[in-house]
């Protein structure tokens, strides 16, 4: 029963919202899907904009992994999900970002002064398997190239992962925006493939989204379009 109801409670706040927005005021509550890497270097900015912009709506958020997210679009669980875009995807998606996997390598390493890192390459070293969603991508591009990963341990912290790195237990596949602000002694190499992760942020249909979401999406957006500009 518990779709029926999270449907209509999301009902009875939509057209809450839409007699608000009526009478000029943006007021409600918005329920938001995140991945950790997503929380970390994009929603503070992202929610300080909005909040600035639109005091009288809360924003609550739920945070799990890519398959999680995706669940709780179909259930109506949230408004809106930040996703990791792949040809599965059955939700209408706003693509914000090509997050480019780099190679994680102590300092030292031998592969530090190859200037062509390739896949082939990475499964003849001990690996350090990321996890919570990351781990099906990258095991992926291995299966497609035919190669077996020599997989030493497999860790769900970033943090983590990188402390074994830099202790020479292994080299290590994550995407770019989930690497933290500083690394000592752990070297980020691009891979020669050029590969990446789309993110993207999701809802079941864009056109029937509360006034609330419709807000928060447009504030992301601007906030994505602005961030590359400054990158660039």
């Amino acid at each position: 029963m518990l779709g029926y109801i999270s449907k209509i409670m999301h009902i009875k706040e939509q057209m809450e919202q839409d007699a608000a927005s009526i009478t000029g005021g943006h007021t409600g509550t918005i329920r938001v899907g995140t991945f950790s890497s997503v929380s970390i270097k994009w929603l503070p900015q992202i929610l300080k904009q909005f909040q600035q912009n639109y005091p009288s709506i809360q924003v609550e958020l739920l945070e799990g992994g890519y398959e999680e997210v995706e669940h709780w679009i179909n259930v109506g669980l949230v408004d809106l999900g930040f996703i990791s875009v792949t040809p599965k995807n059955v939700h209408e998606v706003l693509i914000l970002k090509k997050d480019r996997f780099v190679l994680l390598l102590p300092q030292g390493h031998a592969l530090c002064r190859d200037g062509s890192i390739t896949m082939e390459k990475i499964a003849a070293e001990p690996f350090i398997m990321p996890k919570k969603g990351c781990d099906a991508y990258i095991r992926k591009l291995f299966k497609e190239r035919k190669l077996k990963p020599s997989i030493r341990f497999e860790i769900g912290d970033d943090h983590a992962i990188v402390a074994l790195v830099q202790a020479g237990l292994g080299v290590s596949v994550l995407p770019e925006m989930t690497l933290p602000n500083s690394m000592d002694k752990v070297l980020s190499v691009y891979i020669g493939d050029e590969i990446y992760r789309t993110i993207g942020i999701a809802a079941t249909s864009f056109t029937t989204l509360s006034p609330a979401a419709k807000k928060f999406l447009e504030v992301t957006e601007a906030w994505i379009i602005e961030e590359r500009s400054f990158i660039r």
